[in-house]
C-alpha cells in the first residue's frame, strides 16, 4: 500500500504543479491579450491621425491646385499685356521713323532752300 501512497502523492504533485503552470501561463496570456488589445487601440488612433492628415493634404492639394490655375490665368494676362504693349511699342517705332523721315526731308529742304539764297 505504501507503493500505492507514493504514486498517488507523486500524481497529486504532477496534478498540482500542472494546475500551476497552466494558472501561471493563463495569467501570461491574458497578460499578453491585454497588451495585444492596448496595442490595437493605439494603431487604430495613429490611423485616424493618418487618415486626417490626409485629408487635410487634400485640402492643402486642392489650394494649391486652384492657385497655380490662378497663376495660369495671371500669366496669360501678362501675355496678353506683354503682346499689347510690344505692338504698341512697334507702333510707336513706325511712326517716329515716319517723323524722321519728314524731319530729314525738312533739314534738306531747308538746306537746299538756304543754299539757293
Amino acid at each position: 500500500m505504501n507503493k500505492l501512497g507514493n504514486l498517488q502523492s507523486t500524481v497529486d504533485q504532477n496534478a498540482s504543479t500542472t494546475k500551476a503552470a497552466l494558472q501561471d501561463a493563463q495569467s501570461a496570456n491574458s497578460s499578453a491579450l491585454a497588451d495585444i488589445e492596448s496595442a490595437t487601440r493605439d494603431l487604430g488612433s495613429d490611423l485616424a491621425n493618418i487618415e486626417s492628415a490626409t485629408r487635410g493634404l487634400g485640402a492643402d492639394l486642392a489650394d494649391i491646385e486652384s492657385a497655380t490655375r490662378g497663376l495660369g490665368g495671371s500669366l496669360a494676362d501678362i501675355a496678353d499685356n506683354t503682346a499689347s504693349t510690344a505692338t504698341r511699342v512697334n507702333n510707336l517705332a513706325a511712326s517716329n521713323r515716319e517723323a524722321l523721315s519728314e524731319v530729314k526731308q525738312a533739314t534738306t529742304d531747308v538746306g537746299n532752300k538756304l543754299s539757293a539764297d
